[in-house]
């Protein structure tokens, strides 16, 4: 093992003086940004859309546990975590680009075109999640995944967004 000169040990106590005082701006200007009202409801509403997707996880892995008895568990569990990611994204993609594309349109521009989505899909979505309940495998998860495809866009934080708008909180 070669001797480390007192030059290089001082070069490596300089890059780590650096390295600190660089997190160390780079966290301050992060508080910061915390103590910003927009920012602030941002965590608070990412936190509460977590909290209520694992509350729905957790109750929902439950509930069809009960529902289609123990035995099927592992399907499932399965199936719960195929469409929650798989329509989970297919519907956030899906009410985007037609965000997107009413959006284009004169009558529709800005939050207008995205609330007549959240809400359409809202409506469309409904009927699809109360079947999901009432019917068994594997139509249950079919009635589910096509609730989970249309209401992709109204699982998102768009009503906090809306929120932020009407209070004339602004982003930069």
């Amino acid at each position: 093992m070669e001797k480390q000169t007192k030059e290089e040990h001082f070069s490596f106590l300089r890059n780590v003086r650096d390295f600190c005082n660089q997190f160390r701006k780079k966290l301050v200007r992060f508080l910061k940004e915390l103590r910003r009202l927009d920012v602030a409801c941002m965590l608070l509403a990412g936190a509460i859309h977590h909290t209520a997707g694992f509350t729905w996880g957790y109750n929902a892995t439950i509930y069809f546990d009960q529902h289609l008895g123990s035995e099927q568990s592992g399907s499932t569990r399965t199936y719960l975590m195929i469409i929650v990611a798989v329509c989970g994204v297919a519907g956030a993609t899906i009410g985007g680009t037609l965000t997107d594309y009413l959006g284009n349109r004169k009558d529709l521009s800005g939050i207008r075109a995205a609330l007549v989505i959240l809400v359409l899909s809202a409506v469309f979505a409904a009927p699809f999640f109360a079947m999901s309940l009432y019917f068994t495998a594997p139509y249950c998860f079919i009635f589910l995944a096509i609730a989970y495809c249309s209401s992709g866009r109204s699982q998102k934080l768009l009503y906090f967004e809306y929120l932020l708008k009407i209070l004339n909180i602004r982003f930069r």
